[in-house]
């Protein structure tokens, strides 16, 4: 025979028997702990034994009046021998003792399921641990082809600039013999050669470098508040460089020469004569005379393309202008809002 609780075998010498359920128990599976002490029993009693789980489940009134008890119940079960103390105290531990295996039970379920919610947390954790890793190593990838990209596009913008510089400076020589006379209003049916040549016979320019290849008048804009158009201008083309320095140091001489010197039914506008510039260096030689009035440079000028700034007259050295990141050096009060736009 095997014990119903432990299911080992029991030898019939060493059993106990419920009366109620016929079952065999070790007695040191049951409340009584030893077989010592089921021996110990009056052979009534130990007829009349029954096992925990009976005791807990199938407890009588004294009337003799059925009773159906919570096997969670934690009130005292009736002694089976109210004469014997030592039965009575084995009673009531064992069924304290099976009260409180149960109780262990439940929590030990508990423990387990939280044991397995605690693993799923793991293994989310563990995979979220992972993502961020890829995406961590995602992120530094693209992290490093950006910082390629950005040294490449540094480049590429360098080289561009070069070229167009280049360029310019390819466009500046083919306007080396060029030059712009501004302060002669237009008049109709104008002939522009014609106003030059009276032009050089006032500035008393030699012979030799009076000859030009063309001489045309452009317009800017045309001035609402004014009939004239802004920035009116005769261009001449001469021949060679050292012509157009003839006629710089001529005017250079007469400064006060002004369009009612050439024709008396004009105003007294005053004449200048600049040099041709590319779009790209003039708009460069504005903006550093606005950089050179901010900051006290008394000398802003252009010589054969060229852009030059000065602070004082009896400065041995000047500084030439090239690009807009040089203005923006001096402009250390960012005060010229057209060099960031």
């Amino acid at each position: 025979m095997d014990c119903r609780k432990c299911g080992v075998p029991i030898s019939p010498g060493k059993l106990a028997k419920c009366s109620i359920c016929s079952g065999v128990f070790h007695p040191a599976c049951t409340r009584l702990k030893s077989a010592s002490s089921f021996k110990k029993l009056r052979k009534d009693l130990r007829e009349k034994w029954k096992c925990d789980t009976c005791v807990v489940t199938r407890t009588f009134s004294p009337t003799g009046s059925r009773k159906e008890t919570s096997s969670d119940s934690e009130d005292e079960f009736e002694d089976p021998n109210p004469e014997d103390p030592t039965s009575d105290d084995l009673n009531k531990l064992n069924r304290n003792m099976n009260i409180l295996m149960r109780k262990f039970d439940k929590f030990g379920e508990k423990f387990i399921s939280m044991e397995t919610t605690m693993g799923f947390f793991n293994e989310q954790y563990e995979e979220m641990k992972k993502s961020l890793q890829r995406v961590e190593s995602q992120i530094t990838e693209v992290m490093k082809q950006n910082t390629s990209l950005a040294e490449e596009n540094k480049k590429l913008k360098k080289d561009v600039t070069d070229i167009s510089r280049r360029t310019d400076d390819l466009e500046q020589a083919l306007l080396s013999s060029t030059v712009e006379i501004k302060g002669i209003p237009f008049t109709t049916n104008e002939d522009p050669g014609e106003v030059v040549k009276i032009l050089a016979e006032k500035l008393q320019i030699p012979e030799a470098d009076r000859a030009f290849e063309s001489a045309f008048r452009v317009f800017g804009p045309r001035n609402p508040a004014s009939i004239r158009r802004q920035n009116e201008m005769i261009i001449m083309k001469l021949q060679n460089v050292l012509q157009k320095k003839s006629w710089f140091s001529s005017i250079r001489k007469k400064k006060d020469i002004s369009a009612r010197d050439l024709y008396s039914t004009l105003g007294d506008s005053k004449i200048y004569i600049n040099e041709r510039l590319t779009f790209r260096t003039n708009k460069l030689f504005w903006l550093s005379r606005k950089v050179g009035r901010e900051y006290g440079y008394k000398f802003v000028w252009v010589s054969d393309g060229r852009i030059f700034m000065k602070k004082e007259e009896g400065d041995s050295r000047s500084t030439r202008i090239v690009d807009l990141d040089q203005l923006r050096k001096i402009d250390n009060k960012n005060a010229i809002s057209e060099l960031y736009t």
